[in-house]
């Protein structure tokens, strides 16, 4: 009887759903709710269509590996939560933005680390004067501007610095370093 109990438990988990998160280069997101059988080669379409790019452009990965289409999410043991990776082949060596439109700029993603440890997270074009980043993170920290120094690859920014002037890529760290005056 109680094998019988423990059969009648483990069939509502094989047919139960997992949410699985898609997460592209540039950090937009898209939930599945699915069944641990589902063929990833129709989440893979769905995504692909959802976001109007082409199947043979995008590679999904799961832990670092790639994802096959035939593969099912039970087939790896994924479990409700888990994250896929989205990256669009490099073509011509230059990496393209998970954009829908063409034209659409590039959203960077980088880090402002301070002394202590503290992250704080900031989305910028390329094109942004890193000075609205600057003041932003001295107004949030109650600092004079004057008296903290950005240091981005060993160099202090400047205000009319851009992540374009200084080939910055989405995650690149800036450090936030207490400017000592005097002695």
């Amino acid at each position: 009887m109680s094998s019988a109990g423990q059969e009648q438990n483990n069939k509502p988990n094989q047919t139960s759903s997992i949410t699985l998160k898609i997460r592209s280069q540039n950090g937009n997101e898209i939930l599945y709710n699915v069944k641990p059988s589902i063929k990833f080669r129709k989440i893979m379409n769905h995504y692909c269509n959802r976001q109007s790019l082409q199947i043979n452009t995008v590679v999904f990965l799961f832990d670092g590996r790639r994802l096959r289409d035939e593969q099912t999410p039970k087939d790896l043991g994924m479990e409700d939560g888990d994250e896929i990776d989205a990256m669009l082949h490099q073509i011509g060596g230059k990496w393209q933005a998970l954009n829908k439109k063409p034209n659409e700029p590039t959203i960077l993603s980088l880090k402002v680390n301070s002394q202590d440890g503290e992250e704080v997270l900031y989305r910028a074009k390329p094109t942004t004067k890193l000075s609205k980043l600057m003041n932003d993170y001295c107004n949030r920290h109650s600092f004079p501007i004057n008296s903290i120094a950005f240091v981005f690859d060993g160099r202090r920014l400047r205000d009319e610095d851009t992540p374009e002037s200084l080939k910055m890529e989405d995650g690149d760290e800036i450090d936030a370093l207490i400017h000592q005056t005097g002695a």
